[in-house]
């Protein structure tokens, strides 16, 4: 990928992450829409949008293993 598209991809993800809407950030960036909405499914960007808006705990709640169940299957080897 050539630098400049990578710069374009870094701003749009930027730009996305603050919440401009997606029309907006076509616009500002001249990316074609299947190409950023590629890159917000594929890449995970709407989930780490989600985050964003959360406290740590609900982060931890969200995530299935717990780190005690990880510790519990190194002890088994």
């Amino acid at each position: 990928m050539a630098r400049t598209g990578h710069k374009s991809k870094d701003t749009a993800k930027a730009l996305y992450l603050k919440g401009i809407p997606q029309e907006r950030i076509i616009e500002m960036t001249g990316i074609a829409r299947q190409t950023l909405s590629r890159w917000i499914s594929q890449e995970g960007w709407r989930e780490l949008k989600a985050c964003y808006g959360m406290t740590r705990e609900e982060v931890t709640q969200k995530i299935p293993v717990s780190y005690t169940h990880l510790r519990a299957h190194e002890t088994d080897s």
